[in-house]
């Protein structure tokens, strides 16, 4: 998996083995401009691209992402593979689980990293003024950021604390537990600084894993997921009015929940945990080292 100033794969290549190499980003501008979590950007540009152009196969974990590589970095698109992010549906299985309820009402939850894309203050905001509506829908927030104190801070200015919980960062082991304790998952990103969202969001996966369906704003995996399986609500990306239709939306159908996170379990266990994930990838991988080599898994050769 790439990594900043990482090319480990290099080492395998120069001695006879493929190299696969796996990118969630274009790392050079998402730890920069996003995260603001380098120094040295130029010199990580450089290396990230070297590898890009020197690794056998590239897995993107989206389309998105795959058309930046090839716009960007100029990579050989034969040589992509799209392959989302999946989940361990054994880990993330309901029945092992005993849940952690925060509160006792109507709860959505959220799990994973507070970056500004995640757009946390527009579901508070909308939360906020729904309950003046009779929508009466908690928020749990697990796990931490950059934007956890503004946004923690943001929630007490609209005096919504007791509705509201940030737990910040739990032990991984738990967070099926916490998942559990949701009547409803969020995930709701935002594009990034290049004006793309295509990041392919974990929490997805494991809120349908764990049997609870999603509000989701609308992109390719999202979409997919909820049409596929009928197990949630999608929004158009930060826009305030529509989220807040959903989540009425959403609240009148609660007792529709149960059932629509029956479907969405037993549809990423058949399409995408990540075994079924890999089983696509392989056959992918095989056929462009069977092109480049004359047989997918090549004893030794150079380029």
């Amino acid at each position: 998996r790439l990594g900043a100033f990482q090319a480990l794969g290099w080492w395998f290549k120069r001695r006879g083995i493929p190299w696969i190499l796996e990118t969630n980003a274009l790392l050079f501008r998402e730890a920069s401009a996003d995260r603001a979590s380098v120094a040295f950007s130029g010199l990580q540009r450089l290396a990230e691209c070297w590898a890009y152009h020197r690794c056998d196969v590239l897995i993107c974990v989206s389309q998105a992402l795959a058309d930046m590589v090839v716009k960007d970095v100029g990579v050989n698109p034969k040589k992509i593979v799209i392959m989302p992010n999946g989940v361990d549906t054994e880990t993330f299985d309901p029945q092992c689980h005993k849940p952690k309820r925060v509160f006792q009402g109507c709860t959505m939850g959220f799990v994973g990293h507070l970056y500004p894309w995640q757009r946390l203050d527009l579901v508070i905001e909308v939360l906020t003024e729904l309950r003046g509506e009779g929508v009466d829908l908690k928020l749990v927030v697990i796990g931490d950021g950059p934007m956890r104190a503004k946004w923690e801070d943001f929630a007490a200015r609209l005096g919504q604390l007791q509705h509201i919980r940030f737990l910040g960062r739990v032990p991984w082991s738990d967070v099926p537990k916490y998942i559990a304790g949701f009547d409803i998952g969020y995930v709701g990103p935002v594009p990034l600084s290049v004006g793309v969202m295509y990041l392919s969001p974990l929490k997805l996966y494991e809120y349908a894993a764990m049997a609870r369906p999603v509000v989701a704003s609308e992109f390719d995996e999202s979409r997919k997921l909820v049409q596929e399986a009928s197990c949630g609500y999608l929004f158009k990306m930060g826009d305030k009015q529509d989220l807040k239709r959903v989540l009425r939306q959403a609240y009148g159908e609660r007792h529709k929940w149960a059932d629509m996170g029956q479907r969405a379990r037993r549809i990423v266990i058949e399409h995408h945990a990540w075994q079924a994930r890999v089983r696509d990838a392989i056959s992918k991988i095989e056929a462009i080292l069977e092109e480049a080599y004359g047989s997918p898994y090549p004893a030794r050769y150079t380029r």
